[in-house]
C-alpha cells in the first residue's frame, strides 16, 4: 500500500436483540417463516395502528451500555427517520437521533497480541426494515423483518486498517453473544456492518471524504471490502479526482465495492420526534437490577484465568473467546484435581479445537458432558489414556457409541501400554526389521531416528508415551553394534 496515504474508518453495526416479539408489536421474532407471516397492522403501517416500545429491547441495550461503560440515557426517545423504499411501509424508520439510550463507552479489543481501544459515539435502539423478493418478472415485499428490534452501535472514526475492523467487530460479536442480547448469527443478519471508509494524506488532520459499505454479514468480507474500497480511494486520489461521498455495496463474488445511492446526511431524513412513541424512562432501580445481572466480562474472565489457574495470556485469551468454551472449560477444571488446568486447556485449545475444525462444529454442538470430558482427561493423567488415544476416546463419545470411558478404551483396545518390556520389545522388533534406517542413523542422519519413532508409534497403534518411546529408543539403538 502506498505510505503517502493512510485511512480511517468508522464501523456501525446493527446488532439484532434477542426479544421473543418486535420492537414496537408483538409479532414474533422468529427466523424463516413464510413471506409476511409475522406481521401485524404496526409492521405494515396500517392506519390507526400504534407502536408500544418493547421493555425486553430497552433492557437488553442497558446491559450492553453496562458492559461498555456507556453512559445511558434516563430519558431517551424515538424519532422518525424519514426516507421512501417500498419496504418500509411507514415512509419512516423508528429510531433514536436526538437522545440516543447510550452514549459513549468504549470496546478494548487485541490484533496481534496488542490491546487497543475504540471509543463509542452512542448505541440506539431502531426497528429493522422488512426486505424485497425480486423474481425472474416482479418483486414482492417480505415484512417478516420489519420492526425487528436493532441496536446500532457507532463507534467514532478511529479505526486504522480493515485488520483492526475486523479485531474489533469480532471483539463485540462475541461481547453481545456473552451478554445474552444477540444470537450473533450473521447469515439471518443478527449481526452485520456499515463500514465508513476515508482516506487522508499521512499527518493531516482534516479526515477525506467518506464511503459506507452497507450490510456486511461476514468478517471475511468486511476486511475484503475495506481493503478494495481503500484502495479504491487512493487510486482516484493518486488521479487526481474526487471521492463521492455515497453509499456502496460489497459484491463478494467480484470482491469490489459498488455504487448504491448518495450518502444522505442528517438534515435529508428530515428527524422528528415520533409523537406515537412516549419519552423512555429509566430507573436507577432497573439500571442496578439489570448491572446485578451481568455475566462475568470477558476481560474480567481472561484475567482471572490467567491468575487462578496460571494460564498463559494467550491460552487465557482463547479460553474466554465466547462464553461456552469458558464455561465449558470451568466446569471441567471443577471435576479435576487442581493442577490440571494447564492440561484441561491443552486439550480444549488443541485436540478439541481441531476435532470442531475438521467437522466443521462449534462449541455449542457439543454433545458430551463435562464430567464425561473429565474423566477422560483423568484418564491421560494418570497414564490410562496416550493423547493419541484419547482423541479416538472423545470421537466414540462423540459419535454417542458408547459412554462409558473404561468401557471404550477396554473394547477397542486403547490402553496405554507402560511396560517398558512390551515396548522394548516393540522396538527391538522394528530395528530388526529395518536395518537400513538404523544404519542410516548411525552414519549421522538425524532424520533416521525420528523415522523410527514412526514405524514404533504405528506398531504400537500409538498406545504409549512418546517421550518414553524415545528415551527407551536411544537406549535399543546404543545397544546395536
Amino acid at each position: 500500500m502506498n505510505s503517502k496515504w493512510e485511512t480511517t474508518i468508522g464501523i456501525e453495526t446493527h446488532v439484532q436483540l434477542l426479544t421473543k416479539t418486535k420492537i414496537f408489536s408483538s409479532s414474533n421474532c422468529s427466523f424463516g417463516g413464510k413471506p409476511n407471516q409475522n406481521t401485524d397492522e404496526i409492521d405494515m403501517a396500517l392506519p390507526g395502528s400504534l407502536p408500544v416500545a418493547n421493555l425486553e429491547a430497552i433492557k437488553c441495550a442497558i446491559k450492553f451500555g453496562l458492559a461498555v461503560n456507556a453512559e445511558i440515557s434516563c430519558d431517551s426517545r424515538f424519532d422518525r427517520k424519514h426516507y421512501f423504499y417500498p419496504d418500509l411501509p411507514k415512509g419512516y424508520q423508528t429510531s433514536q437521533f436526538y437522545k440516543p439510550i447510550l452514549q459513549g463507552g468504549n470496546i478494548c479489543f487485541y490484533e496481534n497480541n496488542v490491546k487497543k481501544r475504540v471509543n463509542l459515539v452512542e448505541a440506539h435502539l431502531e426497528e429493522d426494515a422488512g426486505k424485497l423478493i425480486h423474481q425472474s418478472f416482479s418483486t414482492g415485499i417480505d415484512l417478516n423483518r420489519a420492526g425487528m428490534p436493532l441496536l446500532e452501535i457507532v463507534t467514532h472514526p478511529e479505526i486504522c486498517s480493515a485488520q483492526e475492523a475486523v479485531a474489533y467487530a469480532k471483539t463485540l460479536h462475541n461481547l453481545v453473544m456473552w451478554l445474552g442480547i444477540c444470537d450473533g448469527n450473521m447469515q439471518e443478519g443478527s449481526f452485520r456492518c456499515d463500514a465508513n471508509v476515508s482516506v487522508k494524506l499521512k499527518n493531516s488532520k482534516k479526515l477525506g471524504t467518506r464511503t459506507e459499505i452497507k450490510n456486511i454479514n461476514s468478517f471475511r468480507f468486511l476486511e475484503k471490502a475495506i481493503i478494495f474500497e481503500y484502495k479504491r480511494q487512493i487510486n482516484l486520489l493518486e488521479q487526481n479526482k474526487l471521492v463521492i461521498q455515497e453509499t456502496r455495496l460489497y459484491d463478494s463474488d467480484k470482491n469490489e465495492t459498488r455504487s448504491m445511492r448518495n450518502k444522505e446526511d442528517a438534515i435529508d431524513y428530515r428527524y422528528m420526534p415520533d409523537p406515537d412513541l412516549p419519552i423512555i424512562y429509566i430507573s436507577t432501580e432497573l439500571i442496578e437490577t439489570i448491572r446485578k445481572s451481568l455475566p462475568e466480562l470477558p476481560e474480567h474472565k481472561r484475567i482471572r484465568f490467567e491468575k487462578e489457574y496460571n494460564l498463559s495470556k494467550s491460552d487465557a485469551s482463547q479460553l474466554s473467546s465466547n462464553i461456552n468454551i469458558a464455561n465449558y472449560f470451568e466446569s471441567i477444571v471443577l471435576e479435576l484435581p487442581k493442577g490440571s488446568e494447564k492440561i484441561v486447556a491443552n486439550w480444549m485449545i488443541g485436540d478439541l479445537n481441531a476435532f470442531l475444525n475438521k467437522y466443521n462444529k462449534t462449541i455449542e454442538d457439543m454433545p458430551i458432558g463435562s464430567k464425561t470430558i473429565a474423566n477422560m482427561i483423568e484418564k491421560i493423567i494418570n497414564g490410562t489414556l496416550s493423547n493419541k488415544n484419547a482423541k479416538d476416546v472423545f470421537e466414540i463419545l462423540w459419535n454417542n457409541e458408547q459412554s462409558n470411558i473404561d468401557d471404550i478404551i477396554e473394547k477397542n483396545g486403547l490402553k496405554q501400554i507402560n511396560d517398558d518390556s512390551i515396548i522394548i520389545d516393540i522396538i527391538n522388533s522394528v530395528l530388526t526389521n529395518n536395518k537400513n534406517i538404523v544404519e542410516d542413523y548411525k552414519s549421522g542422519k538425524e532424520k533416521a531416528f525420528n523415522s523410527l519413532i514412526g514405524k514404533i508409534m504405528k506398531e504400537i497403534k500409538g498406545r504409549a508415551d512418546p517421550s518414553q518411546i524415545r528415551q527407551l529408543l536411544q537406549q535399543q539403538l546404543y545397544k546395536v553394534h
